[in-house]
């Protein structure tokens, strides 16, 4: 498989690498704009994500719009009437081809991390399809997440998804609880800690779960499309949110050490995040580890 095999075995989970392109074939999953547009006008709502997105990485939340406004697609990605960014998922589930191109990716990705076959894991494969110039806002995701550039180019923006002052707990329990992605602490400053990837048709990457990250599409390219958005996905990630939202809805909050507290808010920097990832994991392990020492102290002024 090559070096870049063992460089995704190596960061899997914790830094964005190139992967191997080759896994991923595409020959029997619709990449000319109509097969697409048909099978996505076809599609349900639910896995339809249309946004008329801002000029850069602090634009916040983009405006949803539906794709059965679109009446002229392909006009409208031309960007004559401003950004466009449509996001479809699971796509493997409408269409044989997408099946395929998923299962034998899979295939591949589990020679070298055998976890993404296991019971507790989900996958899907989605679509991205952008204006040029069109800008993906500071967002981070919970999954582990694959890009296949089909058509056009890119500049994606890749952070550490242990950096606590870039993404604090609180907008960690933000997407955990409540699936609030796009992050609003934003600073061009904070330029200095990216890894810049360049998807160029042919190319992919891999970015673990709770990296923070932003991306802008090339002027001047007609269109973008990112068939191969691969998502694999921790099953119980769905049951640790509604046990939050549930939490949440009693007026209790996740406290640093990763355990449900009453009329307790997360302190800035701290532990407390998302028990799905292994990022965020690791750091509600710091926090744990903080709260025995604390424990232990106490217990040794007593004596």
């Amino acid at each position: 498989m090559g070096a870049n095999a063992h460089d995704l075995a190596s960061a899997w989970g914790t830094a964005a690498v190139y992967a191997p392109a080759d896994w991923l074939d595409l020959s029997k999953a619709p990449s000319e704009l109509p097969a697409l547009e048909a099978l996505l006008r076809a599609m349900p709502d639910d896995c339809l994500y249309v946004r008329v997105t801002g000029s850069h990485a602090a634009s916040g939340s983009p405006r949803r719009i539906s794709l059965r406004d679109l009446h002229d697609l392909p006009g409208r990605l031309s960007g004559s009437e401003g950004s466009l960014h449509l996001q479809a998922i699971h796509l493997d589930r409408y269409d044989d081809g997408c099946a395929a191109a998923l299962r034998s990716f899979t295939e591949c990705v589990a020679r070298v991390i055998p976890e993404v076959v296991g019971p507790r894991t989900s996958a899907m494969l989605g679509i991205f399809l952008s204006t040029p110039g069109a800008v993906a806002p500071f967002h981070a995701d919970q999954e582990h997440n694959f890009l296949f550039q089909v058509m056009g180019d890119k500049h994606v923006r890749l952070f550490d998804p242990a950096d606590l002052e870039l993404f604090p707990s609180e907008a960690r329990e933000r997407l955990a609880c409540h699936d609030v992605h796009v992050l609003d602490g934003y600073d061009a400053r904070m330029e200095s800690r990216a890894h810049v990837f360049h998807l160029a048709p042919g190319t992919m990457i891999y970015h673990p779960p709770m990296g923070p990250h932003w991306g802008r599409h090339r002027q001047g390219e007609l269109l973008v499309v990112d068939l191969g958005h691969i998502r694999y996905a921790r099953r119980r990630a769905d049951a640790a949110r509604a046990q939050a939202q549930q939490a949440a809805a009693r007026g209790r909050h996740h406290s640093d050490a990763g355990r449900f507290v009453s009329g307790a808010r997360p302190q800035e920097g701290g532990g407390g995040a998302s028990a799905s990832t292994r990022v965020a994991a690791r750091a509600g392990g710091q926090g744990i580890a903080a709260a025995r020492s604390a424990r232990r102290s106490a217990a040794s002024a007593r004596r």
